[in-house]
């Protein structure tokens, strides 16, 4: 008697994958997701520094613009993630890649700290809070399926 060998269907969801490998493609995903938002993060730094430069007094919206970029650093990296990710675990990617945004974040901080002084210690907490919230919700946009468009009748 032969065995029918087990084909899998393109139409059925595939069980979890706990092996090591999926583990270290989870790692090496979420260092390319962290790479792109780090690349983004200096584009927009760029960006918001010529904007300020432009204006009359820069030094003015040196903190507003800083926070601008921390947000959109955040939320984007969320989207980055997911999108890196392949839609694979997003939650957790987006988690992981905020976890590495705000690691970065207090790292700098400690070798920049007369620079970075200028926030309590309550406000910095809540600034790292703010890290992963929005990093979330950037993946919570990103998971979003597009609406199918509605054809039009003439």
């Amino acid at each position: 008697m032969m065995k029918a060998k087990h084909s899998a269907h393109p139409h059925t969801k595939a069980k979890r994958d706990d092996t090591p490998a999926s583990a270290a493609l989870f790692v090496r995903r979420a260092a390319m997701s962290l790479s792109f938002t780090l690349g983004l993060s200096a584009v927009l730094l760029i960006v918001l520094s010529l904007a300020a430069y432009l204006t009359p007094d820069p030094d003015a919206l040196t903190a507003p613009l800083g926070l601008a970029a921390c947000a959109l650093t955040s939320l984007f990296g969320g989207m980055i993630s997911v999108r890196v990710h392949q839609r694979h675990a997003p939650l957790p990617a987006a988690f992981c890649n905020a976890a590495l945004l705000s690691t970065m974040m207090l790292i700098l901080s400690l070798f920049f700290s007369p620079l970075a002084s200028g926030y309590s210690a309550l406000i910095s907490a809540l600034l790292h809070a703010a890290v992963f919230a929005l990093s979330l919700l950037g993946a919570l946009i990103a998971m979003r399926e597009p609406k199918p468009k509605r054809k039009r009748k003439f």
